[in-house]
């Protein structure tokens, strides 16, 4: 019963540590895009390095269609990626951030559609690659679908906590499978990045 019990209150601790974190990193966001300086200072701090090593990861050429599920009202991963050569189309179920998340887009000249969607129910047949970001709630049950769902030579890429972050987010693991390539690194600030193939 004790065991149970701390289950409960480790989980209970992650649900509301996320929902805090996770209201605070979106309101932060939300203003940081008021300043594309800001923006791309933020994001070449935070984002850069981890989004070359999921590329590295992949080894995609320039001209790929990518997915991004979870982008935000401050979408860097779909803007680098973007401006890399990629073909990217974002989704977002957050109505509130897609307003900042498109203006932004639109005054740094990214080609990259943001779309209302929840990423469990999204079609990802006609992209090579999709993207997952570390936020994102049904994370596990998303690239379980996706597995399903992509065609051959497409890549998943999602985000998980390591060290110090396992403390707020929840880790989803790897669910290894015969007909995918599973391939990993660890990057900055707390987090692992891991790429599947399907083969």
């Amino acid at each position: 019963m004790i065991f149970e019990t701390d289950i409960f209150d480790k989980r209970y601790y992650r649900y509301i540590s996320f929902n805090i974190i996770s209201k605070i990193i979106k309101l932060t966001e939300m203003c940081l895009g008021f300043s594309l300086k800001l923006f791309l200072i933020y994001g070449r701090l935070f984002y850069s390095r981890m989004i070359a090593n999921e590329l590295r990861l992949t080894g995609l050429s320039p001209g790929a269609r990518i997915l991004h599920i979870g982008s935000g009202p401050l979408p860097y991963t779909a803007f680098y990626l973007s401006k890399k050569g990629y073909h990217v189309k974002g989704i977002d179920n957050d109505r509130r951030t897609l307003p900042f998340a498109r203006s932004l887009l639109e005054d740094l000249g990214a080609a990259v559609q943001i779309v209302d969607m929840d990423g469990l129910y999204a079609d990802a047949s006609a992209f090579d690659a999709v993207w997952i970001s570390l936020h994102v709630t049904n994370k596990m049950s998303i690239v379980e679908r996706l597995k399903e769902n992509i065609n051959k030579g497409c890549f998943i890429v999602y985000r998980e906590p390591r060290s110090w972050l396992n403390v707020l987010y929840d880790k989803t693991g790897e669910s290894k499978e015969d007909g995918f390539v599973y391939k990993k690194c660890s990057n900055d600030f707390g987090k692992e990045s891991i790429a599947i193939l399907k083969i």
